[in-house]
């Protein structure tokens, strides 16, 4: 199988950090930590950065001189990802027996819609000291990259799956708080998903999630399946 770019870690430094606004490289080098010019570095045959450029994961802004070194100026782009996450839940269904991210997306009725969603809110999601909040560390974030489309992504799912429930169910506002255990008690111990949910909410304006985005029944219908597969397991 070809390897993509998506697989070298200094891919995701690169395309997570220029998401909110255009940057060089030098800027992202400087705000993780970098010691000397490791993102300049190959990728598959040419200097990173210049492939992702070709390829369509980012997009040229110009250039801008900074203390006196004139530097490329990147803009992530989002058109990729619905790929990428497909080929991420084949390979989890396949190598780890784990399906879990394939019944999400099937949930997703309209990709463009939200695309378009995640786009409009770049600041929101991707803001670069908001993925700090989440990842700390370079280290951590190389570890971890998938969580910069999934982090998002669950937040919106828990969104949506919150306003469900409340619609189908009925259910009151004690009820929904209780919902909220799945987010609190996570197993990232390195990753501040907590922090980042709080920091994302207080910005972002859910209420205006577009209808038409997921498809309700199957969304319901899998929360539904996997309670009910929960709830045989705990003995109270």
């Amino acid at each position: 199988m070809e390897q993509q770019l998506w697989a070298f870690d200094k891919f995701w430094i690169i395309w997570s950090s220029c998401l909110d606004k255009p940057r060089t490289l030098n800027e992202i080098q400087d705000f993780w930590e970098y010691d000397g010019n490791a993102l300049y570095q190959k990728g598959l045959n040419k200097p990173i950065w210049k492939e992702m450029l070709e390829q369509g994961f980012i997009e040229s802004k110009g250039k801008v001189k900074v203390r006196g070194v004139s530097g490329d100026l990147i803009y992530g782009k989002l058109e990729w990802i619905p790929n990428y996450l497909e080929e991420l839940s084949k390979e989890l269904r396949v190598k780890y027996e784990n399906e879990q991210l394939f019944h999400l997306l099937k949930c997703i009725e309209n990709k463009k819609k939200l695309l378009y969603y995640i786009d409009t809110n770049r600041t929101v999601f991707f803001l670069l000291p908001r993925l700090k909040i989440l990842f700390g560390k370079k280290d951590v974030l190389k570890a971890n990259y998938d969580l910069c489309i999934t982090a998002p992504l669950t937040i919106i799912f828990n969104y949506y799956i919150i306003t469900t429930l409340k619609k189908k169910l009925k259910l009151e506002l004690d009820s929904i708080f209780l919902l909220s255990h799945s987010l609190i008690f996570t197993p990232f111990s390195r990753i501040n998903f907590l922090g980042y949910y709080k920091a994302v909410m207080k910005e972002l304006s859910l209420k205006e999630l577009p209808l038409g985005i997921f498809n309700e029944a199957a969304t319901f219908k899998l929360w539904k399946d996997y309670a009910k597969d929960i709830l045989k397991e705990i003995n109270l």
